[in-house]
């Protein structure tokens, strides 16, 4: 449960790059960590596992690229054969989260300018927003 002391580990996967995001232990802040270049699913599961490892999360929520229309296109069906190669190479609760939007989202955020100095992988700061999303979904629920 977020917010119980307990990380999540946010990847929004994609057949070349994959962003990672991970949250604070509190359950409310998202920060990116990095992004695994990399086209084999095994090899992106493997640093995925890794980092979940070494950050001591409780959880991994992976991007689901939905149709603008809510639909399961081309994109999603690689997806969820990640999240099952994902899911069966750990113990770790392996979720999946609606990402439609978080690119843009992270591309126009307030603080993009700030991060383009920083030179912040986008794909990173769309895991962030896509973990943001999960995470205020995932309280709101638990209120």
């Amino acid at each position: 449960m977020a917010g119980s002391g307990e990380k999540v580990l946010a990847v929004d996967y994609g057949q070349a790059r994959t962003g990672l995001a991970v949250s604070d232990s509190t359950g409310i802040l998202a920060r990116p960590l990095e992004v695994v270049h990399a086209t084999n699913c095994g090899d992106v599961r493997d640093r995925v596992l890794e980092v979940a490892v070494k950050e001591q999360v409780s959880e991994i929520v992976v991007g689901m690229p939905y149709t603008l229309r809510g639909e399961r296109g081309e994109q999603a069906q690689v997806t969820d054969q990640f999240v099952r190669t994902l899911g069966a190479g750990t113990d770790l609760n392996v979720t999946t989260f609606d990402e439609r939007f978080t690119t843009k989202l992270a591309a126009r955020a307030p603080s993009r300018r700030k991060r383009n100095a920083e030179r912040t992988p986008d794909d990173a700061v769309a895991a962030a927003q896509l973990l943001t999303d999960y995470l205020r979904w995932k309280n709101d629920r638990d209120v």
